[in-house]
This record gives structure tokens, sequence and C-alpha cells, in this order.
């Protein structure tokens, strides 16, 4: 006998052992059969009968850490404003008077107020009820149910205000150039951690108002002239606007200049391409000690060495600072083109040293991030059988302390 077995021979055969009349299990036509079972149609290579199921879960192929959302501390948002006293109200040398000498008129120091308008970040999402119902009852594959794209707009949410948070403002071409004036968005750090040194060699740029370039919260802290309300902002070239290689020198410089202005600074900041640079210039000599290593966390209060238990995440540190990587950070411009890839060296002071509760640098939330999300209930309210789901935070970038900011720019 030498006919081609089919399906039923084969259920057949292994439910009851019986077979097709004058074939047994060792006939050398039923074994031959076996090896070519692709034409019986369950081979899935050769007419598709394997029919692959994927996981509903998606493995997200982003970046996803906390970056300056997570380094910054988190303060309440217990006052929309406060006022910044720019310098002393007299000399050293007009407070002394002579034994007898008339003591002096009352001084009043400047005082500037600074205005911070909450920024609203917002996520959205939607799926229909009928991905939800055959999510819960059917077999069928569903990834846009709920469950597992709640997740996705989570990281996403994040990652977001981390680009908000991170983008650049202050260029050397004019497109690299953003105005400050009514922006929605959460105030950057390269507009906050700024100077008019920055705004004089943007300001031959075609189009480019130098003073809302380098002055954060619209205008509230004015940049028309140097100020206290300057941070320390360095090119490693000594001249802004020209492009050089990172140094140590700039590393000391920028330390430097942000002691001597009064700064506690407590974390330096910058992108993964810097920080090889970093390791670069630090580890090709391993006999300088300025390149080493701490544990610290992230978190409500910003980053903390620790202390006590060993926990946290392991960072570099340079000068006992920890050094922290963070994807978004603002890339160098120079030469009128944006680098490649290079990013600006960002040196903050988080620290609470007037003890007044609040950081010199801080994120100011009003609301917490926030997850809402619609019910069957609302079906006749949204007008169509679907669910919604936000994301939501208020706040924005809190600076009490411009002039112990550092930043080096301009680096190749």
């Amino acid at each position: 006998m030498s006919r081609q077995l089919t399906m039923q021979d084969i259920y057949q055969f292994y439910d009851s052992g019986a077979i097709t009349p004058g074939v047994s299990p060792d006939d050398s036509v039923f074994n031959k059969s076996m090896i070519n079972i692709g034409n019986v149609g369950m081979s899935g290579s050769s007419n598709g009968a394997w029919n692959p199921v994927y996981g509903a879960q998606a493995w997200y192929q982003l970046n996803s850490e906390a970056n300056l959302f997570g380094v910054l501390p988190k303060l309440t948002w217990d006052k929309s404003g406060f006022r910044a006293i720019s310098s002393f109200t007299r000399t050293a040398a007009s407070m002394a008077i002579s034994e007898t000498g008339t003591i002096p008129s009352p001084t009043v120091p400047n005082i500037l107020t600074i205005k911070l308008t909450p920024k609203i970040g917002v996520n959205t999402f939607q799926t229909s009820q009928v991905v939800e119902q055959l999510a819960k009852i059917s077999q069928d594959d569903i990834f846009a149910n709920l469950d597992t794209i709640r997740l996705f707009y989570a990281t996403e949410h994040v990652k977001l205000l981390n680009q908000q948070l991170n983008s650049v403002v202050v260029g050397t071409v004019s497109t690299g150039c953003t105005s400050g004036v009514g922006i929605t968005t959460f105030e950057s750090i390269d507009r906050i951690v700024a100077s008019w040194g920055e705004a004089t060699q943007a300001a031959g740029l075609s189009g480019t108002v130098a003073s809302n370039v380098v002055s954060p919260y619209s205008g509230a802290v004015s940049r028309t002239a140097a100020s206290a309300y300057d941070a320390q902002v360095i090119a490693p070239s000594g001249t802004l606007g020209v492009a050089a290689v990172l140094t140590d020198n700039s590393i000391r410089q920028i330390i430097q200049q942000c002691k001597t202005a009064g700064g506690f600074n407590s974390v330096f900041i910058t992108g993964y391409n810097t920080y090889q640079e970093l390791q670069g210039l630090y580890l090709s000599n391993w006999r300088t000690a300025n390149w080493g290593e701490l544990r610290v966390d992230t978190g409500l209060n910003g980053i903390k060495t620790s202390e006590g238990l060993d926990m946290g995440i392991k960072v570099a540190s340079v000068y006992g600072l920890p050094v922290i990587q963070a994807v978004d950070t603002p890339q160098s411009q120079y030469n009128g083109t944006v680098s490649a890839g290079v990013q600006n060296v960002y040196l903050l002071d988080t620290t609470d040293t007037e003890g007044y509760g609040d950081a010199r640098y801080g994120l100011q939330v009003l609301q917490p991030t926030n997850y809402l999300e619609t019910t069957a209930r609302d079906f006749i309210l949204l007008q169509y059988l679907a669910y919604e789901g936000m994301y939501m935070t208020f706040g924005e970038q809190a600076c009490r302390f411009f002039s112990a900011q550092g930043k080096i720019r301009d680096i190749n």
C-alpha cells in the first residue's frame, strides 16, 4: 500500500492504535510519511500552520533612567515666589566710624522679587472596550489593553519631563537659542544655569533676543547685564563659543568659581559621552586620585551620598563630588553647530545651607505625578466605548541661588 497518510489517520493512530487496513505502525510507508509530516499540513516552516503567539508585554527599547528628575530635591509648593538679595548694602570701609563719629544712615538691600508659575506636564492614552474584553476573555494576543500600556506611559511621562528639564536653550546658532518668554514647558537647566556672558556671545545671532535666551522664569530673573544672578559659566578654551577639549583645569576652575560665589555644590551632572571624556581624562594615569567612586541615593530629597547602611547606586566621583550620567543633558554647541554627542557639564548646589527648608536648587512640586483613569461608568460621558488614562505632574524647577550653580560648555 502506498498512499499518503491523512491527518485523520494520524489522529486515529495516536488515539486508539488503529491504522488504515494493511498498514502497521512499523510499515515503511508510515515511517516515510512521518518523516515528511509537512505533507499533511503540520509544518510551520512550509505552509504557515504554526501560529506564533506573542506575549502581551512589550520590552521597552527606550532609555528610562531617572535623570535630572531623580537628582533634584523635591520641594512642596509652599510659595509661588521668593525674594533674592543681589548685593551687600555697604562696603567694608563705609561701616567703620571713629570713636565719636556719626552713625551711618540705615541702608536697604537690593531685593528682587521672583515669581514662579506652575508648569503642567500631561500624558494621555486610550484603549477601547473591545480590546479590553478581548484581553479578558479571549486567547487573542493583546498588547494595547490598559494593563500593558499603563507602565509604558508612566515611563514615557518621566522621560518627557526629563527632556523638558534638560532642553537646550543657549546655543551658538539662532536655531539653537530658545526664548524663555511665554513657555509652557518646565524651565530648562540650561537657562537657569546661564550668564550674561553667554547672552553677549549669542547677541550677534540673527533673530535672537539674547536676554530672553538666558533669563529664566519668563524673565522674572532678568539677565540684561552681568549681576549676582549670573551662574558660573566657562569654556575649556577660556572663551565662550570657542571649542576645546575638557580639561582637569576647567573642572577645578568651575569648582573654585562656585565656591568663591558661596556655593556648597553637591553633584556634577553630564551626559554619557562627556562622562567617557572624564574617564579618559583621569583614568589614563591612575596615580591621580581625583577620580573615584561613591555610593549615592536619589529620590524625594535629590541626591545624597550614603552613610551607614551600604545602599544606593555606585557612581563616579571627581574631587569628592558624585558625577551623574544623564542621557538628556544639553549638548555643547560651538562653531555654529551642535557638537557630535558631547554634553555640557553642570555643577549644582542642591543644599539647604540657609536652613529655610528649601533647597538652593530643586524641583518645586504643586502636584506630584498622579494617574487618573476612566471606568465603564464613564462611557456615556466620553460618548464612546473606550477607557482613557492620564499621567500629570504640576511643578517647576526652582533655583534660589543662581551664582552657586556652574556650567562648562563648548566642549568638543
